[in-house]
């Protein structure tokens, strides 16, 4: 398994439990923005395989913006 798909697996399996939600929004938004590029297409990825992500996510978004 690559590791792109190895993080996609462990984050999808969090961003399915309520707690950790929000902390695999984060981190996908974190690893889509590396300037390495290895991580390109991992926020549309989860939200694939964990249907109803997209509000957590664009609230996640918002805040990630306000701290950079």
């Amino acid at each position: 398994m690559d590791h792109f798909t190895n993080q996609l697996t462990h984050l999808a399996e969090l961003a399915k439990l309520p707690a950790w939600k929000a902390h695999a929004c984060w981190r996908a938004l974190e690893l889509e923005s590396d300037s390495s590029g290895l991580w390109a297409g991992i926020v549309a990825e989860l939200q694939k395989q964990v249907p109803g992500l997209e509000k957590t996510m664009a609230s996640v978004a918002q805040e990630l913006t306000k701290r950079r």
